[in-house]
């Protein structure tokens, strides 16, 4: 199985690669990465030594990033097998798109609320959406860039509350979202549903907005459970790979 020797690139636990972070988050990162591109999949075994080994570092950093992994649900401890990469059932999919609207239609409360917050917030989710738009034959880079548009919105309310609970559901939502770009006409729906919500917030159309986002996370909701249900069919029909480190 191929493993890149950097860092992790996505900075979910706030590394990005950055000399600034703790070793913990880079290892956080670099796994978290890992388990986003489908290089270690559902059930793969993460041993504290050989990853202590890989990064060349103590048990106790890579004890910490595995923390910062099952806090983020990208991984779990099972007893007898210790921690493994974490898989995600229907239900639980649903329950974090769900999640997920209920946080951004809160955000977009606070962003229609004042002229001064619109504008701040229109200003950023333009320059990502513009972006997303020279991104859009690059799907590794248009996921990256997804992300950070809806991470930015959140932030953009201001609510120190909403960041950090959207935080709690980052790391599965990267997972779903993984192999939703890989179609053109998904990205080219995704792209207009970006600018349709850039242009409703621009007008203070909270109903409007709410809309939009409403039936753009139904309709990801739908392709991560497809997805889903299309690798459980593809391992029910393959031989069974050698899972973990």
């Amino acid at each position: 199985m191929k493993r890149t020797d950097r860092f992790g690139s996505g900075g979910i636990f706030g590394s990005g690669g950055s000399f600034g972070a703790s070793l913990p988050e880079q290892v956080a990162d670099a796994v978290s990465d890992w388990i986003v591109e489908g290089e270690l999949e559902p059930g793969s075994r993460l041993p504290e030594t050989m990853l202590a080994e890989r990064f060349g570092t103590s048990r106790a950093p890579v004890r910490e990033a595995i923390y910062l992994l099952e806090q983020a649900g990208l991984v779990e401890r099972v007893p007898r097998k210790g921690t493994v990469v974490r898989d995600h059932d229907e239900g639980e999919v649903r329950e974090i798109y769900r999640v997920r609207f209920a946080l951004e239609e809160f955000a977009l409360e606070r962003i229609c609320g004042t002229e001064q917050e619109r504008r701040r917030a229109v200003e950023v989710l333009s320059g990502l959406l513009e972006r997303m738009r020279e991104a859009r034959d690059d799907p590794r880079h248009y996921h990256d860039l997804n992300f950070a548009f809806h991470k930015a919105l959140i932030q953009a309310s201001g609510s120190e509350l909403l960041d950090r609970l959207y935080r709690q559901i980052e790391g599965p939502l990267r997972v779903f979202l993984r192999l939703s770009f890989l179609d053109p006409e998904v990205v080219a729906a995704s792209t207009r549903d970006h600018a349709e919500l850039v242009e409703a917030i621009r007008a203070g159309d909270l109903e409007r907005a709410s809309g939009i986002l409403r039936e753009h996370d139904a309709r990801g909701m739908k392709r991560a459970i497809a997805h889903l249900y299309s690798k459980k069919a593809r391992s029910t029909h393959s031989p069974k790979a050698s899972k973990g480190y």
